[in-house]
């Protein structure tokens, strides 16, 4: 409906209901005048009562809270709204009629008077030609109502359908009531024309008389009962013509648009299925109203994906919604299966969709639909992904997946019910490609843009299958079979979805033979059965991330063992073999076989790293030539403290290349720790970091002690080294590399546990520093707490980067304070200073962060606040301040900048937020400037508040509108500076003008400074108010940035300057000087009252 019909409805909806206020009013009238009638006319209580329910009925019906999934209490069309208008105001006139007949029965009781006055209440009843022309109007009405279904070709037909039937049914009642009080009103009547002998024949002649009035009104009551309910059994069967129309438009509308997102997936195959698949390997995930602390159900919207579930619990969950098991997931399921359907009809030209492939109404979408690592430029991608994560935020993680393809069920202890249904499966899904095979629709030799065969699709389920059922391995042999004979490659290689390798189909059969402890003959059986059939494991080249592949490739490995042939074929050696079965026999006879030990990891991961958490053979395989430096790293992601100790024991390197950069070993251990401890929640093994430690303080003492034994004193002192004869400090990283060179030069092996970290950082340069660790590292003698690596950074700028993940980083940048981390300004990152590091998430976060957080880097600042000067930032001078970007105008304009949105159109909520926490940063500023002199703060706040609201141009930084991407102001362009400067002249000669007079009134009430300040911006808010920002969605981003509102700001020229001047000068002025007043009298009055009382 567009927005000038829904107007009109509303309109109409409103005149109705004031309309049926005044019927219910009237009828309230008359039933509270019968309730004071004789006994004999009391009884027509009782149907005056029945039509004032019916109309509150009918206005219920208009203003009564509304069912969601109820149509015939949805708003009516607006011409059907003004015909019920017009009804009930008939419906109303009716109601005066009996009325005015009822008032003078009511003293009719032997009184001659009041028959006379009967008689002329009787004469004047409306006449036919009233009724007449009310049957004439409805007419009209019918004609609106027919012309009315031209205008709503919508779903709103279905919704008028019902609720014509509710109006007719209405109506109805109406016309019986009014037909039962008439009949009454016949027999009363009657009653009344025999109620006295001297009355009979005045009685007579009344009788008749009304007896004709009253049969007139029943012929024309009788009449539009009968055109009503022949209008609208033809408007209810127009009606019902349109719904079937609509509703036959609506699903071509929605076959069209599903064939369109079909066709657009098909046209670059989707990634669908990696999506779920990567998803369904996540664990079990918590119920939300548990993560998040307190439940907030939201309101589901009709075009929005995901706030559909965020509603909904976890199964589990004691607030788990039995309605939503049964509405979401099939909603969901049915459009993405639809789909999915129509995305395969269109890949491999199969008329019957992905029935070609599994059963109709049991669409493997997830093994079907071929994935991409393009995917996200699919259109309808995020809508897609939105709907599965629906799904899984559902039913869980492990168990929507296959609810949805309708294979099975997970029941509470995770077991395989209905069973039975496999074989049918299996047999439906051969039929249907012999079918498809046989009548050409289906080639058996396509393959996706990242070499995704039918075998590969068809892996997962076949195998899921089987683990299912063990005796469908004759079906799932036979379905291999059809598909090599028509052409699949049976050995094809494919990029996986879940990292960025490639592998055979073998590889999906994989999840679903089980791990090595619960291993069964029939998993050998199944994998003897896929290698007679050709299917073999190419080398799978794998990522240099370890973590990610130990583990999986542990479990290949174990399988690949059940066939050693088939191992060797996959890139495993014999070796790699006996190591993850612990054969310490055959790990000593290979060894000895060949005399050395060869790595041969062709799938990236080595003997060595397979053995971590087997110490025996790990001791062997290092004493056999294995390089420690090539494990050490996967043993702290695996948190195994025994294993570490052996490799640092084996001299292993504490500096080297992980995924492509240089990284120590500390600062990997201290990542680690984060992530398990503080994103993922999970405990750490506290003997690492120690060991680690220890192993860095022994390698630098080594490397001295190697250095005194080839080098002169003379010599160290010229390599930097103060005093060669003592232990303590230990060396830095950038003297150790010196002297290592030195050494070399002399032809000195260097072993590799004392080689340095040759990025000249420091052991204190990472992010993810902690007390414990950095307490530790100085009492060993590592004293390079303040020392600049090349590019400008000192270790206490590294851990200002991402403070706000806790109180943790805060803790540690007050202990490198606290140490003498003194060097707190830094000219090659653009003169920055602490300050200015600190400065945009302070701002922005120093309200919404816990009090723990608060107070500690409250202390940070206060800390830094008595060695860090003012910037001297002169070549960048700007109006905003006397010696260009300051801390506090960091600080300001960062606030100023990442604020939220206006509360309402005029923006009112949002400079008052905006002013406050202006106020608030400035409170804190105040806490922590104690080193500057008196007043000076205040001054700067002064300058830079008025520098903002007179709309000036800072010259001496910008800030990126993300606040990620620079943590500190970015010197400008001197060109542009100057450029912007010469702009805004003439608002720094208002700006100083403004600025004088303030330090004048400053001077003239520096007695009274408090209340000063307060005076000066009460006035200043109402000539200069503040200027606000507003959020712009960007077109290139999720993120929104910040853009200034236009607001009327007056203009302070010279003609208008003076006479706003001296405003302000009498304003502040007259306010200070009440204050001041108010507070002597208050003094004095107390002063007497004291007196007085010490008198008495």
């Amino acid at each position: 409906m567009d927005p000038f019909s829904a107007l009109s409805v509303a309109a109409a909806s409103l005149q109705l209901v004031d309309q049926l206020v005044k019927v219910t009013l009237g009828t309230q009238k008359l039933y509270e005048k019968l309730a004071a009638a004789p006994q004999q006319i009391r009884r027509k209580r009782e149907h005056v009562e029945q039509l004032r329910d019916l109309s509150a009925s009918i206005q219920s019906l208009f203003q009564g809270p509304h069912e969601k999934h109820d149509p015939r209490n949805q708003p009516l069309p607006s011409n059907l709204g003004h015909g019920l208008h017009s009804l009930l105001s008939k419906a109303e006139d009716e109601l005066i009629e009996l009325e005015n007949i009822l008032k003078p029965l009511d003293v009719a009781n032997g009184d001659d008077k009041a028959v006379k006055r009967f008689w002329g209440r009787v004469k004047s009843v409306k006449q036919e030609g009233i009724i007449h022309g009310c049957l004439d109007r409805l007419k009209e009405l019918y004609i609106q109502l027919q012309i009315s279904l031209d205008l709503y070709h919508s779903e709103l037909f279905s919704i008028a359908t019902a609720q014509s039937g509710v109006a007719l049914e209405n109506i109805s009642t109406l016309q019986t009531s009014m037909s039962g009080t008439i009949t009454e009103l016949h027999r009363k009547v009657d009653e009344q024309a025999c109620a006295g002998a001297h009355t009979a024949e005045l009685n007579l002649k009344s009788h008749r008389a009304t007896h004709s009035r009253l049969d007139t009104i029943d012929a024309s009551s009788s009449a539009l009962q009968m055109t009503l309910s022949h209008g609208f059994s033809l408007l209810a069967g127009k009606f019902e013509q349109e719904q079937r129309k609509v509703t036959q438009e609506l699903r071509v509308t929605r076959n069209s648009v599903e064939l369109l997102l079909a066709g657009r997936i098909a046209s670059k195959p989707a990634c669908v299925a990696g999506i779920l698949d990567d998803m369904q390997r996540q664990p079990f995930r918590q119920c939300p109203c548990q993560r998040l602390g307190v439940y907030r159900p939201l309101s589901f919207g009709s075009f929005t994906w995901n706030r559909r579930v965020y509603g909904v619990h976890y199964p589990g969950c004691s607030s788990y919604a039995a309605g939503s098991e049964d509405t979401l997931p099939r909603r969901y399921s049915l459009t993405i299966g639809r789909v999915a359907s129509l995305s395969i009809e269109l890949m491999f030209n199969s008329v019957r969709g992905a029935g070609a492939f599994s059963l109709p109404e049991q669409i493997n979408f997830i093994s079907i639909v071929a994935d991409d690592d393009d995917c996200t430029r699919i259109p309808g991608y995020d809508r897609i992904y939105a709907a599965f994560d629906s799904i899984h935020r559902i039913h869980g993680r492990d168990t929507n997946v296959f609810d949805i393809m309708g294979l099975y069920v997970w029941d509470d202890d995770y077991s395989l019910v209905e069973k039975t249904r496999v074989k049918q499966i299996l047999n439906q899904l051969l039929i249907d490609l012999q079918t498809d095979f046989g009548s050409g629709r289906v080639s058996g030799r396509v393959q996706t843009t990242t070499g995704r065969t039918l075998l590969h699709m068809f892996g997962g389920i076949l195998g899921l299958l089987w683990s299912i059922q063990e005796d469908t391995l004759g079906s799932i042999k036979t379905i291999i079979e059809l598909l090599h004979r028509h052409g699949t490659p049976i050995n094809a290689l494919c990029k996986h979805s879940s990292f960025s390798s490639e592998g055979t189909a073998l590889s999906m059969f994989f999840p679903w033979l089980g791990m090595d402890e619960n291993w069964e003959p029939g998993s050998t059986t199944f994998l003897r059965l896929l290698c007679d059939l050709g299917v073999t494991a190419a080398p799978v080249a794998s990522e240099e991330d370890f973590l990610r592949h130990i583990v999986p490739d542990s479990t290949q490995v174990r399988l690949f063992t059940r066939i050693p042939d088939l191992a060797i074929e996959a890139g495993y050696s014999r070796l790699a073999l006996a190591v993850v079965h612990r054969n310490i026999d055959e790990v000593q006879f290979i060894l000895s076989q060949r005399g050395r030990y060869e790595s041969g990891g062709s799938r990236g991961v080595t003997p060595l790293q397979l053995s971590i958490g087997w110490p025996t053979g790990m001791k062997l395989l290092l004493q056999k030539g294995a390089n420690p430096s090539e494990t050490v790293h996967c043993t702290v992601d695996l948190q195994d403290d025994t294993s570490l100790e052996i490799l640092l024991d084996a001299d292993s390197r504490l500096f080297l290349g992980v995924n492509g950069r240089e990284k120590s070993l500390l600062e990997h251990a201290l990542y680690r720790n984060y992530s398990l401890h503080v994103a993922n929640g999970l405990g750490t093994n506290e003997r690492i970091l120690p060991l680690i430690v220890e192993a860095l303080t022994t390698s630098r003492r080594c490397l001295m002690r190697l250095a005194r034994s080839y080098l002169s004193d003379s010599r160290l002192r010229d390599l930097g080294w103060a005093e060669p004869q003592r232990d303590y400090p230990l060396l830095d990283s950038s003297t150790a590399l010196d002297m290592i060179r030195q050494l070399q030069m002399r032809g000195v092996k260097i072993p590799d546990r004392i080689w340095p970290d040759s990025r000249h950082r420091s052991v204190y340069h990472t992010e993810y520093m902690i007390v414990e660790v950095a307490d530790s590292l100085f009492q060993a003698g590592f004293d390079e707490i303040d020392i600049k690596a090349p590019d400008g950074w000192t270790p206490l700028l590294v851990n200002i980067y991402d403070y706000m993940n806790g109180v943790e980083p805060l803790k540690v940048l007050g202990w490198f304070l606290d140490h003498d981390a003194r060097n707190l300004v830094f000219p090659e990152l653009n003169a920055i200073s602490l300050y200015h590091a600190l400065a945009a998430k302070v701002a922005t976060r120093y309200s919404n962060v816990d009090d723990e957080i608060r107070v500690w880097l409250t202390k940070i600042l206060r800390k830094a606040a008595c060695v860090v000067p003012r910037p001297p930032r002169d070549l960048c001078s700007c109006y905003c301040s006397d010696g260009g970007c300051s801390a506090i105008t960091s600080l300001l304009r960062h606030q100023s900048k990442y604020m939220e949105q206006p509360r309402d159109h005029t923006g009112a909520g949002f400079l008052y937020t905006l002013w406050e926490t202006r106020k608030r940063i400035f409170r804190l500023w105040l806490n922590v400037s104690h080193a500057f002199p008196d007043k000076q703060p205040f001054t700067d706040f002064c300058r830079f508040e008025l520098f903002e609201r007179l709309g000036m141009k800072h010259t001496c930084c910008q800030l990126d509108w993300w606040i990620d991407k620079s943590n500190w102001p970015l010197l400008l362009d001197r060109c542009e500076a100057a450029e912007f400067q010469q702009e805004d002249q003439y608002l720094d000669r208002t700006l100083n003008r403004v600025l004088g007079l303030y330090n004048e009134l400053h001077a003239q009430y520096q007695n009274h400074f408090e209340v000063f300040w307060d005076a000066w911006w009460k006035v200043i808010q109402a000539d200069v108010p503040v200027t606000f920002w507003e959020r712009v969605q960007d077109v290139d981003n999720d993120w929104s940035r910040p853009r200034r509102v236009d607001t009327d700001i007056p203009i302070l020229d010279e003609d208008s300057l003076e006479t706003t001047l001296q405003r302000i000068r009498e304003d502040v002025s007259s306010w200070v000087d009440d204050q001041i007043r108010l507070e002597d009298e208050i003094i004095e009055e107390g002063m007497a009252w004291w007196t007085s009382l010490v008198e008495s």
